[in-house]
C-alpha cells in the first residue's frame, strides 16, 4: 500500500503542469498578445504589427463615432448588449459601465422590463 501511495505522490509531483498548449503559446508570441489581452482588443490570429495598427486606430475615436457605435444597444436585453459591445472591443469597467479607447459609457437597464437597455450614456474620456 505504501508503495502505491509513494508512486502516486511521485507521479503527481514529477509531471509538468502546462496551463496552455504549445500552439496557443506560439500564437500569443507571434501576435504580440498575452493571455490577458487575447480577446480584449488583441487578436491572436493577426500579426503583432496588425494588432499594433488596430490599437493605434482605436485610440483616435471621436465622440460621434462612439455614439454611433453604442446607439444600437438601446432596446436590447442587457446580455445581448454585453455581447454586442464586447465584439466591438468594449471592456467592462464597472457595473453596466464599459471602456474603449479612453471613452467610458454607461448602460441604463430597466430590470422591470426584462433587463432591457433603455439608455446608453457616454460618460466621457477617462
Amino acid at each position: 500500500m505504501k508503495k502505491i501511495l509513494y508512486l502516486g505522490v511521485l507521479l503527481l509531483t514529477s509531471s509538468q503542469a502546462l496551463a496552455i498548449s504549445e500552439g496557443y503559446r506560439q500564437q500569443l508570441r507571434n501576435s504580440g498578445c498575452t493571455q490577458m489581452t487575447d480577446g480584449s482588443g488583441c487578436d491572436i490570429r493577426l500579426s503583432k504589427s496588425q494588432n499594433e495598427a488596430n490599437a493605434a486606430k482605436q485610440k483616435h475615436l471621436s465622440l460621434n463615432q462612439i455614439a454611433r457605435e453604442i446607439e444600437p444597444v438601446i432596446g436590447m436585453r442587457s446580455n445581448v448588449a454585453d455581447e454586442y459591445l464586447f465584439n466591438r472591443g468594449w471592456r467592462t469597467y464597472g457595473e453596466n459601465e464599459y471602456i474603449k479607447a479612453g471613452w467610458k459609457i454607461r448602460l441604463v437597464i430597466d430590470r422591470a422590463q426584462n433587463y432591457e437597455v433603455i439608455n446608453a450614456q457616454v460618460i466621457g474620456k477617462v
